[in-house]
């Protein structure tokens, strides 16, 4: 009799070994799973079969794209930065009134050579920008929308000139530093 009642007392001791690894594979699981997703998530993983565009999707047509940002593949080394000095100053005429664009420019870029091309080039740089900033309406400058859209003008810009200048689109983010407008 006392041998059953030994049996019994270590089965669920068994049982709980069982449950214990159970809940650790589980936890595993959930972790490895919230890992991968955050990954995905920030870009830093990508799925087999995606480089043709986003989602598996085709690739943009020739026009269309003549009109994006080019993405620029991310080099394994930290963002650098550097200024487009002088400021650039603007003015045009709203409706009678002169009014004035101050605008001060970084671009951003993780490879010191491409850094190095926008300082090369930067008499055609501050041609182009300046034709652009001029072409742009006091009322468009004025709402986040019209400044956020003229960001990507202007890396749009910016990157066709060093793509001319060197095959390669070089810059990855343009940031204003500084915008005044009266």
């Amino acid at each position: 009799m006392a041998k059953k009642e030994e049996a019994k007392a270590e089965a669920p001791a068994g049982g709980g070994k069982g449950k214990l690894i159970l809940i650790i594979v589980l936890v595993v699981v959930v972790v490895l799973g919230g890992t991968l997703g955050a990954l995905f998530f920030l870009g830093l993983l990508k799925l087999p079969g995606a480089a043709a565009g986003e989602g598996g999707e085709a690739p943009a047509a020739h026009g269309a794209a003549a009109h994006a940002p080019v993405v620029v593949a991310r080099p394994s080394g930290p963002a650098q930065y550097q200024p487009l000095d002088p400021p650039f100053v603007v003015n045009f005429d709203q409706d009678g009134v002169l009014r004035y664009v101050q605008i001060s420019l970084s671009v951003m870029a993780r490879d010191k050579h491409a850094l190095d091309l926008v300082k090369e080039n930067d008499p055609q740089i501050r041609h182009q920008l300046i034709i652009l900033f001029a072409g742009q309406s006091f009322a468009d400058l004025e709402s986040p929308t019209g400044k956020e859209s003229l960001q990507k003008k202007v890396l749009e810009t910016i990157q066709k000139i060093l793509i001319e200048e060197s095959g390669s689109p070089g810059i990855e983010e343009v940031y204003f530093t500084n915008f005044v407008m009266q």
